[in-house]
Formats: C-alpha cells, sequence, structure tokens
C-alpha cells in the first residue's frame, strides 16, 4: 500500500485568467443599428474613457467607410455607380473591441476574490506590449459578463484613490474569428505555507 506523498506548494503566489471571444459576436453588436450607436453603447460600457480615447479613431475610420458615396458617371448608354466598402474597417474594430472584451473578461479570472467591473479594468499599452491595470478595491457597479447584454451604460469611474492600482501581465492573440487573451496576476498570499497531501 502506497501512503501519501506530501506535494511542495507552488513557490509563487500567482493568478491565472484566460478567456476566448468569437469577434463576429462583437460585429453583430456593433453594427446593429447600422449608424454607430451599437459600437458607441458598447464602447461606452466596457471601456474606461481613456481606452475609449484610443479606441475612437478605429470607430471614425469604420463609421467613415460605412457612409455610402456613390460617383455616376453618364454616358449616352450607361451609369455607373461605385459604393466605398467598411470591410476592413469594420474587422479593425471588431478584432479590437473582441481582445478588449477577452483581457477583461481574463483580469475577471485573474482576480476570482474580487468583484471587478468592466471600468476598474484597464488594457494599456507600453510600447507594443499591452499590460493590465486594475483599480484599488472599491464598490463594483458591474457584474455583467455576457458581451450580448452590453447595451445599458454605467457612469464613469475614473475618479482617483488613495489605494494602489495593481499591475497584471496580459498576452493578447487574434486567429481569424477568435481573440485569445490571458492574464497573470499577484496572487492574495496565503497566512502560511499549505502542505498538500494526495493518495496514489
Amino acid at each position: 500500500m502506497l501512503l501519501p506523498r506530501a506535494l511542495r506548494p507552488f513557490p509563487l503566489q500567482l493568478s491565472i485568467g484566460t478567456d476566448i471571444c468569437h469577434v463576429p459576436r462583437i460585429t453583430r453588436i456593433i453594427t446593429q443599428d447600422g449608424q454607430g450607436w451599437g459600437a458607441r453603447r458598447f464602447m461606452r460600457r466596457i471601456l474606461t474613457p481613456a481606452e475609449r480615447q484610443t479606441m475612437e479613431p478605429k470607430l471614425e475610420r469604420f463609421l467613415a467607410a460605412s457612409t455610402t458615396t456613390s460617383t455616376s458617371t453618364s454616358t449616352s448608354t450607361t451609369t455607373t455607380t461605385t459604393t466605398q466598402p467598411a470591410g476592413r474597417e469594420l474587422q479593425q474594430l471588431s478584432q479590437s473591441l473582441a481582445g478588449r472584451f477577452a483581457a477583461k473578461e481574463a483580469t475577471k479570472k485573474a482576480f476570482g476574490s474580487r468583484r471587478l467591473s468592466w471600468h476598474d479594468i484597464s488594457v494599456r499599452l507600453e510600447g507594443s506590449r499591452p499590460y493590465i491595470v486594475v483599480r484599488a478595491s472599491r464598490t463594483s457597479t458591474s457584474t455583467s459578463t455576457s458581451a450580448s447584454s452590453m447595451v445599458d451604460i454605467v457612469p464613469d469611474i475614473d475618479a482617483p484613490t488613495e489605494a494602489e492600482d495593481q499591475v497584471a501581465q496580459l498576452s493578447l492573440s487574434h486567429d481569424g474569428e477568435y481573440a485569445v487573451a490571458m492574464v497573470l496576476a499577484a496572487a492574495t498570499p496565503s497566512p502560511s505555507p499549505v502542505r498538500l497531501e494526495i493518495t496514489p
């Protein structure tokens, strides 16, 4: 009979969260009204004011490309009409928002002991490297995690706090119709080391 074996705990107090987002799901949300209101509602819902400012140029390019521009060339027998497509601009905006959504969902999982709202989490860039900043503990105002329900608007919550915000590491990847995010965060230290036992 084999005796239980003691396990050495993982030496670092780390927490991992991961999430995957289907990009067409975000596309349906931001194009539901055809005039950009769906995109703006979604952005106000999940992005902080600073993040919305970063995303605004992509939104404006999408809205400009979505405006139908017709050029007619008339001859004695033919009339040609050209319409400017918005496919590439829509794809870029959808992928960016899907990445932010996945990053924030992954952060919520990494900080599982806290009830974080969308605006408690900020995706930032250092050069080309993304990372996460989580606001110091505060009362959460949003618990919904469904992208399809991102139609309500919550007030901006960027007021400064005395406590320190926390940085977490973020890895983002896009492949076809999917955006994947992984977040590595410092976990709350345990009061004392834990010795685990298993029975073979």
